[in-house]
């Protein structure tokens, strides 16, 4: 009957009101977790100070991508030529992260992350000055063996964190990472706008390039100053110890 259609079908109907009225609530659980994480990472001089190379790295990286094609095309290498230079930065990050896993496991963070944001800053030295392909390779070699300084980092974070809340660190750092790319991206416009008026490439060459490349420097760098700076105050232990 008429009555027993509405017993049966009044439950699936309240039910799907309150799948749709528990979306936002969950939405709302899973944007606290992650805030409730930004502020301790903050507040956490071991979480803070290794971050910090990684979280610099994503707004600096962020200016170099959209012009950094250009600039190999006008020191005169083709697709093929940008394709080998990739190659051998990624086979390095293969062959260098292992190593950087070892330095954080026996002689804890300050070498494991300060030492490939070190070589980072190097090879971003070394490009934002190339004068020609070898200085590329040179600047490649560089920055692939500081690639997995951002999972050591990570890693660290994951020592400092309760078990039972690593995914949601690992998580919450991912997602830092990608908005302040997001940022870097963002201001990467207005900048290479104004840079593009003070320095035509008429006049200045690729020196608007140059100092765009350069950013990278100062965002590794300031990673290892701070790590430096508390290189004392750093420990690498189990929070299950």
């Amino acid at each position: 009957s008429r009555a027993e259609k509405l017993r049966v079908t009044l439950p699936h109907d309240m039910a799907g009101d309150q799948g749709t009225c528990a979306a936002p609530s969950q939405l709302s659980h899973i944007a606290a977790s992650q805030l409730g994480e930004a502020r301790r990472f903050w507040a956490d001089k071991q979480i803070r100070t290794a971050m910090l190379v990684p979280w610099a790295e994503a707004v600096t990286a962020a200016f170099t991508g959209p012009i950094y094609p250009f600039f190999m095309q006008n020191l005169g290498l083709d697709a093929g030529g940008m394709g080998k230079l990739r190659t051998v930065q990624h086979a390095l990050n293969a062959a260098s992260a292992p190593i950087a896993g070892c330095l954080l496991d026996a002689r804890g963070p300050f070498l494991g992350i300060a030492l490939p944001a070190s070589l980072c800053a190097i090879g971003c030295a070394i490009r934002s000055m190339a004068q020609s392909t070898s200085w590329l390779v040179a600047a490649n070699v560089f920055s692939g063996l500081s690639g997995a300084k951002t999972e050591m980092a990570t890693a660290h974070l994951s020592r400092h964190t309760d078990p039972s809340r690593r995914t949601l660190a690992v998580s919450a750092a991912r997602v830092q990472l990608q908005a302040l790319a997001l940022l870097g991206t963002l201001l990467f416009t207005p900048t290479n706008w104004v840079l593009t008026a003070l320095l035509p490439e008429s006049t200045w060459g690729m020196l608007r390039f140059r100092l765009l490349i350069s950013l990278c420097v100062f965002g590794c760098g300031f990673g290892v100053i701070v790590l430096c700076c508390s290189a004392g105050t750093l420990v690498f232990h189990s929070s299950e110890a």
